[in-house]
């Protein structure tokens, strides 16, 4: 990823401070906005990538439906080859996919994740948005309880994962959320394909999510 490292300004005021994933055409990136001196996510998509236009269109998108179970897409844009999509930071926030290393949750907790998470998910599809990607990673817990749903469109942009007709589409983070629950309690997640999780699991928790 060209021109990109700690220390880099893009958008003029984020400051790129650890790479928080690998890949050489899209990478996310912890940074500091030196404006509003708040800490954001920045996932840059470099110029070589084949769908940078598409996830960029996914991410203004996803940018325009404000609801509390969605992390916020603050800013998207693109200086020196490489595009940038700035999101909200949750610090205290934990994947599900990295809660359920340390074990299963009890049933009420997972039918609560369950519920928040298909809520924020409603709130997208009537702005005609769908999470083509829901996995365990997918969904985050802060510390209060908090759920809250990442990737919304542009993580699909950036699998090149496309439906291709409305109710499909609206069927497989259906069918995804659904499957929250049952992987809340089992630690297995029960699709039968799902995305990798971007923060690798410990050596000997090869076995869970």
């Amino acid at each position: 990823m060209q021109g990109v490292g700690p220390g880099r300004i893009l958008g003029g005021r984020d400051a790129l401070l650890r790479r928080l994933t690998k890949g050489s055409a899209v990478g996310r990136w912890s940074a500091h906005d030196t404006t509003l001196e708040r800490d954001v996510t920045l996932t840059v998509v470099n110029s070589d990538h084949p769908n940078r236009a598409g996830i960029l269109d996914a991410a203004r998108r996803a940018a325009g439906v404000e609801d509390a179970r969605l992390v916020r897409i603050l800013d998207v844009g693109t200086q020196a080859g490489n595009s940038y999509i700035v999101e909200e930071t949750l610090s205290e926030a934990e994947s599900l996919a990295t809660i359920l290393l340390q074990g299963a949750l009890p049933a009420e907790e997972a039918r609560r994740i369950a519920g928040e998470t298909a809520s924020g998910l409603e709130a997208a599809r009537q702005r005609g948005l769908h999470h083509l990607c829901l996995a365990p990673h997918s969904v985050l817990r802060a510390a209060d309880g908090t759920i809250t749903v990442r990737g919304l469109a542009a993580a699909a942009a950036i699998e090149a994962t496309a439906a291709p007709y409305p109710a499909a589409a609206s069927r497989r983070p259906s069918a995804a959320v659904l499957a929250a629950a049952p992987a809340a309690l089992t630690r297995r997640w029960p699709l039968p394909s799902r995305p990798p999780d971007p923060r690798p699991p410990p050596p000997d928790a090869a076995a869970a999510l």
